[in-house]
């Protein structure tokens, strides 16, 4: 897993109708080993972007997810480690798709931080609750979803800002806004992680999280 550190951009291309704003950057890993990536997306659009099913990451929170999917059962698990504690609600139509809606440390365990979306295993392991009214055709409205093919995710999102392996891909948008309650500036990470099977989507998740 890599372990964002400051960044700096530069503005690398302009926007499109389709495609959000690009920049070039780099990251830090966690032995802090410079990763230079070939393009970020500058902005993810809370509507666009960051939002599944009604719910927004940062600003819907666990239990608006249960009032709004169903009565589902929201698990905490935590390894012992502070950074690892999370807390989450999954939901499947067997066979079809499903919906993991994750707060981590940032989200204070209320507000989400991650949505996952997958195809379900023949048998339901993470224990997810069932809800048939979920259609395979879920996803963001910018229009990543599950059996999107790379080409047409190359002409939503653009190039990836990493390719892990040609069955992995990461788009990554990092950034240092201005804050007075963070003496002065806070951090804003967030990404698409690709999953792919052949050349089409097999799952992925988005991500986004504000620390002083």
């Amino acid at each position: 897993m890599i372990k964002l550190s400051i960044v700096f951009f530069f503005i690398f291309s302009s926007c499109s109708n389709a495609m959000p704003l690009r920049r070039k950057g780099v990251i830090y890993n966690s032995k802090d080993e410079k990763i230079e990536l070939e393009e970020i997306i500058a902005k993810m659009s809370d509507e666009k972007d960051l939002t599944i099913k009604e719910i927004t990451v940062e600003k819907s929170t666990l239990n608006d997810v249960v009032e709004y999917l169903g009565n589902a059962k929201i698990n905490k698990f935590n390894s012992g480690n502070a950074s690892e504690f999370y807390t989450s609600v999954c939901y499947i139509n067997p066979n079809i798709i499903g919906l993991e809606f994750s707060s981590g440390v940032l989200g204070g365990g209320k507000y989400i931080t991650r949505i996952d979306v997958f195809k379900p295993l023949k048998k339901n392991k993470r224990g997810c609750f069932i809800n048939k009214s979920l259609e395979v055709e879920i996803g963001t409205k910018r229009g990543i979803r599950i059996g999107l093919t790379k080409e047409k995710v190359k002409k939503l999102l653009g190039k990836p800002s990493i390719k892990y392996s040609s069955s992995n891909w990461e788009y990554y948008y990092v950034d240092k806004e201005e804050s007075s309650k963070c003496k002065g500036g806070f951090d804003v990470t967030g990404s698409y992680n690709l999953i792919f099977e052949g050349n089409s989507i097999k799952s992925f998740y988005i991500t986004k999280a504000t620390s002083c």
